[in-house]
């Protein structure tokens, strides 16, 4: 599934009529992967350069599991929402090794990304 393109990558569990809005958005210029859950599904079917990933592919991964065991959440957040927030960062490592990306670029499903990611410079400074 590897190219030379960065696609984007988002990832979220349970449909919200918005998700289904921004992704129309940023896929006119984007390739872009729903990491999700079935709820999502339907998505690549309706809007054209979106492709569903189940969650479920990588959320049982024994690492990812054992981190969850010695998280603590230090945040005002919930548990449930807090570990959420760190998972996914577990799951797209999962996602691009599985897929074999060297680079993604990640958004929350209630970010629109209006131009084609590939386009922009991005410099490492260190």
């Amino acid at each position: 599934m590897s190219n030379n393109k960065i696609p984007i990558v988002t990832v979220h569990r349970g449909y919200k009529p918005y998700i289904k809005y921004n992704l129309e958005l940023t896929s006119k210029n984007n390739t872009v992967f729903v990491i999700g859950s079935l709820d999502l599904k339907f998505l690549e079917n309706e809007i054209q350069n979106v492709k569903y990933i189940n969650i479920e592919e990588f959320s049982e991964f024994k690492d990812i599991t054992f981190y969850k065991e010695y998280f603590e959440n230090y945040s005002l957040y919930n548990d449930d929402f807090a570990w959420y927030c760190t998972e996914r960062m577990f799951i797209l490592e999962k996602f691009m090794k599985k897929y074999k990306f060297s680079k993604v670029f990640h958004i929350d499903t209630d970010n629109v990304v209006l131009i084609d990611v590939n386009k922009l410079n991005f410099e490492k400074k260190v």
